[in-house]
């Protein structure tokens, strides 16, 4: 999987970065933990300031366009983003815990 950076802005009164990507991949669409991962790693950022908002894709094409928020603080996160987005970018092993 690579990832390439199409923009990346500052949103000072959010307190986030907002970051549109060009997901490059080989089968199936990486999930949404996976790109995090990759996101944290290239930008040397903690991964659980990253929400991943939305993920488009193009039928027959190995490319995948994400629109990711990286916050500076949990307190912010938390405050800020919609409950059925966080819910979104949990891992799989905390929301079959939490469905229980």
């Amino acid at each position: 999987m690579e990832i390439i950076i199409k923009s990346n802005k500052t949103n000072n009164l959010l307190n986030r970065q907002e970051l549109i990507l060009l997901v490059n991949f080989k089968g199936s669409i990486p999930s949404r933990d996976e790109i995090k991962e990759k996101i944290a790693a290239l930008l040397n950022k903690n991964k659980e300031l990253i929400i991943i908002q939305k993920i488009t894709s193009k039928f027959g094409i190995e490319e995948a366009e994400c629109f990711a928020k990286i916050y500076s603080t949990k307190e912010k996160l938390e405050e800020i983003e919609q409950e059925y987005i966080k819910n979104r970018n949990k891992k799989e092993d905390e929301k079959k815990s939490s469905d229980e």
